[in-house]
């Protein structure tokens, strides 16, 4: 695995890593807009709404589309309360293409609803 570089503007986590011949985006889309106030309140489509907000900036950056996701892994503080508002703004993102995912239950940080790893394939060049 070879780490390439990482996205510090957008989220402390992201990175592209190159690995078996395969480019990935990986990174972490928590509750909290680029520059802007956390998301508060307990509306789960506010907070999942925010997190591919900027999931979107994070690819933009890299040059990629949403299409290019291949998997997400999905962290809900409340999964049974939850799911189904996320499953609804999850599809309005990915009404196209419907990458991989787990959804589970986790406790996460004060205040966050939804925490989102996500992986995209850059095309080969």
């Amino acid at each position: 695995m070879e780490f390439i570089s990482t996205y510090q503007e957008s989220a402390q986590s992201s990175a592209v890593i190159r690995e078996s011949g395969r480019k990935t985006l990986e990174g972490i889309a928590a509750s909290k807009v680029l520059n802007g106030p956390a998301v508060e309140g307990e509306r789960i489509a506010d907070h999942a709404e925010a997190a591919f907000a900027r999931m979107d900036v994070i690819l933009s950056e890299a040059g990629l589309t949403r299409n290019a996701v291949t998997a997400v892994h999905v962290f809900l503080h409340d999964v049974l309360r939850d799911v189904d508002g996320f499953n609804a703004v999850w599809r309005k993102y990915f009404s196209d293409h419907s990458p991989c995912r787990y959804c589970v239950g986790a406790t996460l940080q004060s205040g966050m609803l939804v925490e989102m790893n996500f992986y995209a394939e850059f095309p080969e060049v």
